[in-house]
């Protein structure tokens, strides 16, 4: 994953919505084959996995809502990188 690709997770981030225990380097590291699309996927299942937590917990408190290294790592799972293509051969003339 290109430096610039990991723009959801710091966005994530910087919302305040990743406690400080969440360590980016670690998702950065197994994300490194994913495309730009495929880390916000990653982040989006990541917080809805959080979202379904609040919900369930009856919480009234918006800010209890916290994306953990676990629901990283468990979107990580679930969100496969692309098959990269083999690059098509040039045609002998």
């Amino acid at each position: 994953m290109k430096k610039e690709d990991n723009i959801s997770l710091r966005f994530i981030q910087r919302k305040s919505l990743l406690p400080s225990d969440v360590k980016i380097p670690e998702i950065v590291k197994i994300t490194d084959d994913f495309s730009g699309a495929e880390i916000a996927a990653v982040a989006n299942r990541a917080a809805i996995a959080a979202l379904k937590r609040y919900v369930s917990s009856k919480s009234k408190n918006v800010k209890e809502i916290k994306i953990t290294q676990q629901d990283l790592i468990d979107a990580v799972d679930k969100v496969r990188p692309r098959k990269k293509e083999a690059p098509i051969p040039q045609s002998i003339k």
